[in-house]
């Protein structure tokens, strides 16, 4: 049985984290308190705002871990300034060192094959160019006049010039910090992704690997769905209606060793 995505996860909500609404202006970031509040892990992010629109409508997550080695500062400095969230303006912005964020090591849970390094070497103008790594946290506050009463006050998003799959390993699959409570898995045909988010990708891999899995999966189109999982409800475009989104959970006692497909209408 289904059921509307906002109706099972209304139950989940929660209040505006206490280190987000008690953050001063220069204020340094404690992270275990950043991480121990509710995350929302999005690789392949680029600026997707609407899942950020979508939870904070329902109060079901204040924090967001957005990666993407595509976005280029300037490109996110300019739609934040441009377009921005809708009713938020930027009331800080801090940013943050790759030793204050990350594990000084870890195991990896994966590597990349000869292919995909040959892939990321023909691409290397594009993709990932480590002098142009940043690492940056924006929080933002609501306007007063804003008229979304019913919208957090603070929300805040930490944005990674990072590869996807190695931001995930290295801040959840090394238990640095607690997993994440929900995952956007999208894989992006045009996104020069060089491995797949969805199944037979290293993001499932590492996960396995590790043990360490989020609570929710917000599984976009066209995305075929980790092994033991079960769909919980489906949200559809308004625009595409032969596209749609799923909501998935991981399940324990699941004996079915095969993924899912992908949903079509």
């Amino acid at each position: 049985m289904e059921y509307p995505i906002q109706s099972i996860l209304r139950v989940e909500r929660e209040p505006v984290p206490e280190w987000l609404m008690a953050h001063k202006k220069g204020d340094p970031l404690d992270w275990d308190k950043v991480f121990g509040s509710r995350t929302v892990f999005y690789p392949g992010s680029f600026i997707d705002g609407d899942i950020i629109k979508y939870l904070n409508r329902e109060h079901l997550a204040h924090t967001f871990v957005y990666v993407d080695y595509m976005m280029r500062r300037e490109t996110l400095e300019d739609d934040i300034a441009t377009s921005g969230l809708w009713g938020y303006t930027v009331y800080d912005s801090i940013e943050v060192r790759e030793e204050d964020l990350f594990p000084m090591s870890w195991t990896p849970h994966f590597s990349l094959s000869s292919e995909e390094r040959q892939y990321l070497t023909r691409h290397s103008d594009c993709l990932y160019v480590p002098s142009r790594a940043y690492r940056v946290m924006k929080i933002f506050e609501r306007k007063p006049d804003f008229p979304g009463r019913h919208r957090a006050d603070r929300l805040a998003v930490l944005f990674l010039y990072e590869d996807g799959c190695a931001a995930y390993d290295a801040l959840f699959a090394s238990h640095r910090y607690p997993a994440p409570f929900l995952m956007v898995v999208k894989d992006h045909g045009m996104g020069m992704n060089y491995t797949h988010f969805g199944y037979g990708g290293h993001l499932e891999e590492i996960a396995r690997r590790s043990g360490v899995y989020p609570r929710f999966i917000y599984l976009g189109p066209f995305t075929v769905s980790w092994p033991y999982t079960r769909r919980l409800s489906t949200s559809f475009f308004v625009h595409a209606p032969t596209c749609h989104n799923d909501l998935i959970r991981r399940n324990m006692d699941s004996e079915d060793h095969y993924p899912f497909p992908f949903h079509m209408v």
